[in-house]
C-alpha cells in the first residue's frame, strides 16, 4: 500500500506489475546487485596485486553499492531466513547473491595467482570459501547486532582478510 501511494498508483496497479512483495523488492535488489557484480569484475580484470587488498576492493564494491550497509534493519530483513522454512524469492536472492559473490572471490584469487601473486600450488577454492565465510560473517555480525559499530565491523573484516593473506603470498 505504501509503495502504491508513494507511486501515486493504486494497490491494484502495482500487484499488476508485481505479483507479490516479494517481487517488488526483487526488482529492487536485482539492478543494485548486478551492478556490484559489475564493479566486481573490473577488480577481477585488473586487481590490486596484493590479494588482501584485491579482496577487499570487492568488499567495499558492496560497502559503497549500500551506503555502508547504512539500513541494517532492511539489511537484516532481507538477509536472515524466513520463519516458515519455505524459500521466498527473497531467500533466493540471498542464495544466488552468496554463490555469485563467492565465485567472484574464486575468480579474483584465481586471477592473481595467475599473475603470480598468490603462491602457483594453493587451492584458491578453499581461499575463496574462506575469504567469503569471513566476509559473510562480518556482515552477519553487522546485520544482527544494533550495538556493535559499523566502522569497528568494517576494520575487523580488514584486519581479518589481511592476516588471512599473509601465509598465501609467495
Amino acid at each position: 500500500e505504501a509503495v502504491a501511494e508513494k507511486a501515486g498508483v493504486g494497490v491494484a496497479t502495482v500487484y499488476n506489475y508485481f505479483r507479490t512483495k516479494d517481487w517488488i523488492v526483487y526488482e529492487l535488489m536485482t539492478p543494485d546487485l548486478k551492478r556490484i557484480w559489475a564493479l566486481n569484475e573490473q577488480v577481477i580484470a585488473d586487481p590490486p596485486g596484493d590479494p588482501a587488498e584485491a579482496v577487499l576492493a570487492i568488499v567495499r564494491n558492496f560497502q559503497t553499492a549500500f551506503d555502508n550497509w547504512r539500513f541494517r534493519k532492511l539489511l537484516r530483513a532481507l538477509t536472515l531466513p524466513t520463519p516458515t522454512g519455505a524459500p521466498s524469492i527473497i531467500q533466493k536472492i540471498v542464495d544466488w547473491s552468496d554463490r555469485q559473490t563467492e565465485q567472484q572471490f574464486r575468480d579474483l584469487l584465481r586471477a592473481l595467482q595467475l599473475r603470480g601473486h598468490i603462491h602457483r600450488d594453493a587451492d584458491v577454492k578453499r581461499m575463496a570459501t574462506i575469504a567469503f565465510a569471513t566476509f559473510n560473517h562480518e556482515y552477519m555480525l553487522y546485520v544482527t547486532h544494533e550495538d556493535i559499530p559499523a566502522k569497528r565491523i568494517f576494520g575487523e573484516l580488514e584486519d581479518l582478510i589481511r592476516t588471512l593473506f599473509q601465509p598465501w603470498r609467495p
